[in-house]
Formats: C-alpha cells, sequence, structure tokens
C-alpha cells in the first residue's frame, strides 16, 4: 500500500529509473540537487515498491533527524525504523 501523499498526487517520475538501477546488486547511487522534502519522497516510493533494505548515509546528524521525521509523516509509522 502506498503512502497517502504519494497516492493523491503519484510516484516521482525519476523512481521508475532509480529501481531499474537499484536491482543491479552493485549499484551505489548518490541523488543531488533535490530540495525540501523531494529526496524523501523519492525515497519513501522507492522503498515502498521494492523488496529489498535500502541504506541512507547523511553527511550529519540533522540531515538524518530531518529525513527519519519525513519517512515516517509519509509512510505513516508503516516501517520499522531503529532507533538512536
Amino acid at each position: 500500500m502506498l503512502a497517502p501523499f504519494i497516492s493523491y498526487f503519484g510516484i516521482p517520475k525519476q523512481t521508475k529509473s532509480l529501481k531499474s538501477e537499484l536491482e543491479n546488486k552493485k549499484t551505489k547511487i548518490q541523488l543531488t540537487g533535490l530540495t525540501g522534502s523531494s529526496f524523501s519522497i523519492t525515497a519513501s516510493a522507492i522503498t515502498q515498491t521494492s523488496k529489498t533494505p535500502h541504506l541512507f548515509i547523511f553527511r550529519d546528524k540533522e540531515s538524518a533527524s530531518y529525513f527519519i521525521n519525513d519517512i515516517e509523516s509519509l509512510l505513516q509509522n508503516q516501517l520499522d525504523l531503529p532507533n538512536g
């Protein structure tokens, strides 16, 4: 089930190409140029349509905190996220 936000506005257009790249086992992707919550929206769409786990690495704790907050809001706590 897709998050209500994504169901309403649709899956971001870059999601399909990112998902196909992620299907390669040794793919590493770096997204740049996204503003505001656009990265979180794209990431939530990918994680909801994928069956494999994903690892997100951020430059600092503040960026990671904003991302987790966005993801939890978008997915309405559908994911089990580690504490700490």
